[in-house]
């Protein structure tokens, strides 16, 4: 994001960058929800792009194993060692030059999949460090069962024919099923790379709606159902409101879960034993790596762990669905509010975040110690939002 055209509470319109008079609101307002300023419009930076995306699957029987390669996919620091540059940051689309704290220009020289930074500054030699892809997701389909990809843009010319897979088209598998087939034809250790039209992997979850398309439309995977009225998929979501029974909405509301999480890497696999125990067996699992670094002004708290970047890598958990007990027809023993908060007391309990766009069960004193509200209150005060716009604690939460 390079800038924010913002309305404050007064009316004003302003412009906020990163180093302008209203860089302070430029770094408060993610995680604000327009209790800020209301966001009128963003100007953000464009990366070059190709026609296809090369992905490589790994499937994995042994959780440990799936969150070593997820994290070094993502490249962690905590395991490779920190990125050269601002942030850490090592962007596989862009110019591959950095800067050296010296402020001389490194090179990067790409060498069997590893990238080669040598300093002009007199750093004692050239240090490799894995490349890191461009894209980087795992699904997690059991305790122990997972399959994480990695991704590249390429060009037509690269992408052979034979390894292309249509994902768009109406008749093909859903995509977290096809993923998940990768388990039993592909073992551990091997991998499978695909070449996917860039369009088609961008909506590669659309078809399905991740996976809730299954609890909407039980057949909806079968290769009948997939040939004649694959096409359809998805139905517009105010056709399924309008079809949606009394009893089915009431259930929907009161069992059905969609929540995200983000925790730090390191700790990633005790939140993930917890949500297949609170929320009785929810799968697959959505996981999507995240850099978290300090963001002067907003909601967030600096990393515990940081790199001597600032940064410190965290995955993004997305549990959407039933629970199994739902499933069985025993949604009298699931209690929605019980599981919500104690997954919520594990995430705090390894210096993780709810996302705010799901449902809060915290009371206001728990959502205080999640997240920081000093230098928001100041903002809020110094902008005129305190008495204008509600605190995002009472904008989000409904419980209590």
């Amino acid at each position: 994001c390079l800038e924010f055209e913002l309305c404050l509470a007064d009316g004003r319109v302003v412009r906020a960058t990163a180093d302008n008079e209203y860089s302070d609101l430029f770094h408060g307002i993610p995680w604000s929800y327009g209790t800020l300023a209301f966001v009128l419009s963003v100007s953000i930076r464009i990366v070059p792009c190709k026609q296809y995306v090369r992905v490589e699957y790994r499937p994995f029987h042994n959780q440990a194993d799936a969150i070593d390669c997820f994290r070094r996919a993502s490249g962690d620091s905590a395991l490779i060692g920190p990125a050269p540059g601002p942030h850490g940051a090592v962007d596989s689309a862009a110019p591959q030059s950095v800067v050296a704290d010296d402020g001389e220009e490194e090179e990067k020289k790409e060498d069997g999949g590893m990238v080669a930074v040598s300093s002009t500054g007199g750093s004692g030699g050239a240090q490799l460090r894995p490349a890191i892809p461009t894209f980087v997701e795992g699904l997690v389909y059991s305790t122990t069962e997972a399959v994480i990809m990695t991704a590249d843009f390429c060009d037509a010319a690269d992408a052979p024919r034979a390894q292309r897979n249509m994902l768009s088209r109406w008749y093909k598998p859903w995509f977290y099923i096809h993923v998940r087939d990768m388990l039993s034809q592909v073992k551990q250790g091997e991998s499978v790379v695909e070449y996917i039209p860039l369009r088609d992997y961008y909506h590669r979850h659309t078809r399905s709606l991740f996976w809730e398309m299954e609890m909407m439309i039980p057949i909806g995977n079968h290769p009948v159902f997939r040939y004649l009225l694959g096409w359809l998929m998805p139905p517009k979501v105010s056709f399924l409101k309008l079809s949606q029974t009394e009893y089915t909405r009431k259930l929907t509301e009161r069992t059905h879960v969609a929540q995200d999480f983000l925790v730090p890497t390191d700790r990633m696999g005790e939140v993930l034993d917890v949500c297949d125990e609170e929320y009785d067996g929810i799968y697959p699992l959505w996981l999507c790596p995240h850099v978290h670094r300090p963001m002067p002004g907003s909601l967030l708290r600096d990393p515990p762990r940081p790199d001597v970047n600032g940064d410190q890598m965290y995955v993004d958990i997305g549990v959407y669905g039933l629970p199994k007990c739902v499933h069985e027809g025993r949604e009298e023993e699931y209690d929605m509010r019980k599981s919500m908060r104690a997954v919520e007391k594990e995430i705090q309990k390894v210096d993780g975040f709810s996302m705010l766009y799901a449902d809060i069960y915290m009371n206001k004193k728990e959502f205080e110690t999640m997240f920081d509200h000093v230098e928001y209150r100041k903002l809020r005060s110094k902008y005129g939002a305190a008495g204008s716009f509600k605190e995002v604690f009472d904008k989000m939460n409904s419980r209590f």
